[in-house]
């Protein structure tokens, strides 16, 4: 595991496992969509943004060194000869945004070089990073834009990550696209401009992708796309949202929703 998060993370109240009787309103996913919307980078201090800045730039390095790996030069002849102008760091051929999300978390955490949050188990940059680049290549966007948006996703994955662990892990999940795929979602909903609601819809559309499991324990490559596959969801998860997709609200704590399905208790809790 490459940098650890600092603790001094922009924070709002942190989350809570909900009650059976908590409202809708004001749950865990409407908090957290209200953190993102109401983001100013002018708020933010010098050091979050320094840290945001090196955790950036750390990615992109371990993104670089995994990109000549095995497992992803693998990835990469899967996508095929998909077009598209989006640049991927270390790669020759430009991709669609899709893909190019996909290989560039593959390659992010084909070294286990990438950063990590210990107390959620789960590597934020490889998954947020590469939703952000692609996302804001597409936009246009500035490198201020581009930093809130990661930002925004880091705070999403460590405090999603945060709830669920060590419950999931327990079960066999991978904490990493679990959270990743909400944070790749953020990332690319703050750089496309999406309002609350369609964050919100975007929410709902990646709880229905989160997925990974610890197999890779046993063996194989797989552990190596998850980055990727969680940026490739979350990402689409955003433009599906922009587009008009619906899914459910609040997603996170609804009955049969996220954290029921990954860290509930059998009892219904």
């Amino acid at each position: 595991m490459g940098r650890t998060l600092s603790p001094n993370l922009p924070v709002s109240a942190p989350l809570q496992r909900p009650g059976p009787r908590q409202r809708a309103e004001s749950g865990p996913t409407k908090a957290l969509i209200g953190f993102i919307a109401s983001l100013d980078l002018e708020t933010i201090d010098a050091m979050t943004l320094e840290r945001a800045r090196a955790h950036t730039l750390d990615t992109i390095g371990a993104c670089l060194a995994g990109s000549r790996q095995p497992v992803t030069e693998i990835a990469e002849r899967a996508v095929g000869e998909t077009g598209g102008g989006v640049p991927v760091p270390g790669l020759a051929r430009r991709r669609d945004m899709l893909s190019a999300a996909f290989l560039a978390g593959t390659a992010c955490h084909g070294l286990e070089l990438d950063d990590g949050f210990r107390a959620g188990a789960v590597h934020p940059g490889a998954v947020v990073v590469p939703a952000a680049l692609v996302s804001a290549y597409d936009a246009g966007a500035s490198g201020g834009d581009f930093l809130g948006a990661v930002i925004a996703g880091y705070e999403v994955s460590a405090r999603i990550a945060a709830v669920i662990h060590p419950a999931a892990r327990r079960r066999g999940f991978h904490n990493t696209p679990l959270a990743g795929v909400f944070a790749a979602a953020t990332a690319a909903g703050v750089l496309r401009g999406l309002d609350p609601g369609r964050l919100e819809h975007a929410f709902g559309l990646a709880a229905s992708s989160a997925s990974g499991l610890h197999t890779y324990m046993h063996g194989g490559d797989v552990k190596r796309i998850h980055c990727g596959l969680a940026a490739r969801d979350g990402v689409f998860a955003a433009l599906l949202a922009e587009n008009g997709f619906t899914a459910a609200e609040n997603a996170l704590e609804i009955d049969q929703g996220f954290f029921r399905a990954f860290a509930g208790d059998d009892d219904g809790g």
